[in-house]
């Protein structure tokens, strides 16, 4: 199913489909009715592969099919309109292994490692993005308003569970 997402994005029409979701919220009474009804056919579908996979013993007995659906579609939809247009043919040589990883990540929580020909950004500054919020400072580091956290570097508020003693994730 998940493969399905991506390549119904990847076709042709694929945007389309994205567009319409938007349209259906601000129009409602033009598109609501239609998408309404293929969404519930994708959820029904989505959900009995996730309680498939629970009674297999693939899945832990009380996972939310509905938080596992929206994180897949979630990641795949985000990573489909961030990709810019020149990388998709890259995305497409990529699909299998990309659907894979992901839902690999959603379903057993693991990072995929990285891989120079990953898909995933390797520059410096990507690597700096993308260092762990919560690792304690450097001494003598320069700022002293807080972690920065891994979404464009912005300053978060330090949460209780940031303490010396925390354990490591």
């Amino acid at each position: 199913m998940a493969t399905d997402i991506l390549d119904s994005y990847l076709e042709p029409r694929g945007l389309v489909y994205l567009r319409a979701q938007v349209e259906a919220r601000v129009y409602p009474e033009l598109f609501g009715q239609a998408l309404e009804e293929f969404q519930r056919e994708r959820i029904r579908r989505g959900r009995a592969i996730v309680l498939a996979a629970i009674e297999r013993g693939e899945l832990p007995g009380g996972t939310s099919p509905a938080l596992v659906l929206d994180a897949l579609a979630g990641i795949l939809t985000n990573h489909f309109l961030s990709t810019p247009t020149s990388r998709i043919p890259t995305l497409l040589e990529h699909k299998t292994k990309f659907v894979e990883e992901t839902v690999d990540f959603v379903v057993r929580r693991r990072l995929p490692s990285r891989r120079p020909n990953s898909l995933t950004p390797t520059s410096s500054r990507a690597r700096r993005r993308t260092v762990d919020a919560s690792a304690p400072r450097r001494p003598g580091a320069t700022g002293s308003a807080g972690p920065r956290s891994a979404v464009g570097g912005m300053r978060r508020r330090p949460a209780a569970e940031d303490t010396a003693t925390a354990p490591a994730c």
